[in-house]
């Protein structure tokens, strides 16, 4: 979940967004800005490592505003491997979800839903793993609307576990519209159950990398950053090391283009380490500040 005071294209360390900018923090929900094609957000720090063992994911979401195409889709995919590059083929994962004509659709099998959704109705979705007897995994897909907490559909289909292994995202696929706008919102996710693994390591950002070398004694330092929230007081600050404690020579304000380029400043030929941080308001609303160690380019 998300605090309503963030408005920014950054969803945060534990989710990649894909395309970045079509994707933005606000007022709590996490909202795809642009129709057409296919988008998602893939979530980092958790995956379904062992899907035989079960599983459970619980989302909130709906279509944004009135006029979509009927195969518009919204929901979830599965079975992702980790991200290169920061691109991801959605079309190799799982879709577990709905379109706007009320079409359940999980692993090709379709469900009509009891009622015809409502514009901007809320959604709440149920996905559920449970191995079989038969060697098999049943994914079973529920959705029910918040207003009444009615279930509207169901659709349960037997598969092999390797099918799903992998991560999961926020997926929408949508037409182009002739006035493009948001199409779709998430507000939550929960994924829990003994075929989940915990995977922090693959969390990233808000300082993506940077770049340095070093040229007659002078650094020079670049420092790429996902898109955040526009905030002047906020800065990107450049520490060394010479084998004692961490020392803060320069802080640069952070650009609308997200690349800090730090004036060349004088390094002496004993320091070997550098770090930059900023800081960021994570989901919980609570501040945090990102660190990124790396070693001095030396090589010219």
């Amino acid at each position: 979940m998300w605090p309503s005071q963030i408005e920014r294209y950054w969803v945060g360390p534990q989710f990649l967004s894909i395309p970045a900018m079509d994707w933005k923090l606000d007022t709590g929900r996490l909202v795809c800005m642009n129709a057409g094609g296919s988008k998602g957000v893939v979530l980092l720090t958790k995956s379904i490592e062992h899907p035989m063992e079960g599983f459970e994911i619980t989302f909130e979401g709906g279509f944004v505003g009135k006029g979509h195409d009927r195969t518009d889709q919204v929901g979830l995919v599965l079975g992702l491997n980790l991200p290169e590059d920061n691109r991801v083929d959605f079309q190799k994962g799982v879709f577990a979800g709905v379109t706007a004509d009320g079409i359940l659709t999980l692993l090709g099998k379709t469900s009509k839903l009891k009622t015809t959704l409502a514009a901007n109705e809320k959604l709440i979705f149920n996905i559920e793993g449970v191995p079989m007897e038969n060697g098999k995994l049943q994914l079973m897909l529920k959705i029910r609307n918040e207003a009444d907490d009615n279930q509207l559909g169901e659709v349960r289909v037997e598969s092999s576990g390797e099918r799903i292994k992998g991560l999961v995202a926020f997926y929408v696929q949508t037409k182009e519209k002739a006035s493009s706008g948001a199409t779709a919102w998430f507000e939550s996710m929960e994924i829990t159950g003994e075929g989940v693994a915990t995977t922090s390591e693959n969390a990233r950002g808000p300082i993506l990398s940077f770049e340095n070398s070093i040229q007659n004694g002078l650094l020079k330092m670049k420092v790429f950053l996902a898109p955040l929230l526009r905030d002047t007081s906020n800065r990107v600050v450049l520490q060394i090391r010479d084998g004692g404690e961490w020392t803060t020579i320069a802080s640069e304000p952070v650009p609308d283009d997200y690349l800090v380029t730090f004036p060349p400043l004088k390094l002496d030929a004993s320091v070997s380490a550098c770090r930059v941080y900023t800081r960021y308001i994570d989901r919980y609303g609570s501040q945090k500040y990102s660190y990124v160690k790396g070693s001095l380019d030396r090589s010219e």
